[in-house]
């Protein structure tokens, strides 16, 4: 005779497979999550390097900062007046300048304001470029810089993402119920840039693999806009062979310990060009 958990899981299944012939498949860049917003082009496009040793007494400020890499670019910057306005030209358009990257550098974006002065000149070929504001966000601003490449280290990232097939290298997966009957997967992998579209959606991105918080937030407003089931309710008292929730199974890491710096550990300067990986 089957016990409680066994009769449990056995119509939860059955209601799964009612549910998802009602609903169809499942597209999972459909699928709404609280980072639907906040995850950009230059994230999944773009590289990062850390800053570390710079002794300038501005640039300085930039230590232990993690900046985006842009790739060999052509920069502009907007002019200033001797206000240290920007100046515009007869059409209301800014006056803009061309800004080359020196040999031995290379350009970053930073959310660090550092408050270089407009007419400060660094004997190292730092060099401040200008700024650029989110359109959709006014508080959210990036700075262009240019650093010396012996000072940026390129690093590793991580990313949770979901997929409908469970994924093969990773360093947490959770499978979860949705309430249309679908089955998704809640991963922690390893990130490269790229322009490739992916098997999989990104949720967010950082340099580490814990995603308690992140993780915690997506399934907590999964629950209150009903697309997954509370994690509480859907516990068996009783193991049903290695399943221990109806709607939630769990993975062990399927990855070692994560290596935050690429390269080695070395620094852009001591790598061959080949080496560098500035993103699309």
């Amino acid at each position: 005779m089957r016990n409680n958990s066994e009769v449990f899981n056995s119509e939860f299944q059955k209601t799964m497979y009612k549910r998802k012939a009602m609903t169809g498949g499942v597209n999972i860049r459909r699928i709404w999550t609280p980072y639907d917003d906040t995850v950009t082009s230059i994230d999944l496009r773009r590289e990062r390097v850390y800053l570390k040793g710079i002794t300038d007494e501005y640039y300085g400020k930039l230590n232990k900062e993690i900046a985006v890499l842009l790739s060999r670019p052509k920069l502009k910057r907007r002019k200033f007046n001797h206000k240290g306005k920007f100046m515009f030209d007869n059409a209301g358009n800014w006056v803009m300048e061309d800004v080359s990257v020196p040999n031995g550098c290379v350009a970053v974006l930073s959310t660090r304001r550092i408050g270089v002065p407009n007419l400060y000149k660094s004997k190292e070929g730092f060099s401040y470029v200008d700024y650029i504001e989110s359109k959709s966000d006014k508080t959210r601003v990036r700075y262009i810089y240019i650093i010396p490449k012996v000072y940026c280290y390129r690093i590793n990232r991580t990313a949770l993402v979901i997929s409908a097939d469970k994924l093969h290298k990773y360093y947490s997966g959770i499978k979860v119920a949705l309430q249309c009957g679908e089955y998704v997967y809640v991963h922690v992998i390893p990130f490269k840039p790229s322009n490739v579209d992916r098997t999989y959606k990104v949720l967010c991105t950082k340099t580490g693999t814990d995603y308690t918080t992140e993780t915690n937030i997506l399934f907590t407003e999964w629950v209150r806009k009903g697309i997954v089931f509370d994690k509480k309710l859907c516990d068996l008292a009783e193991p049903v062979g290695n399943k221990v929730n109806v709607a939630y199974e769990f993975f062990d890491s399927t990855l070692d310990e994560f290596d935050p710096f690429s390269n080695g550990g070395r620094s852009l300067a001591e790598c061959k060009e080949e080496e560098i990986d500035f993103g699309v």
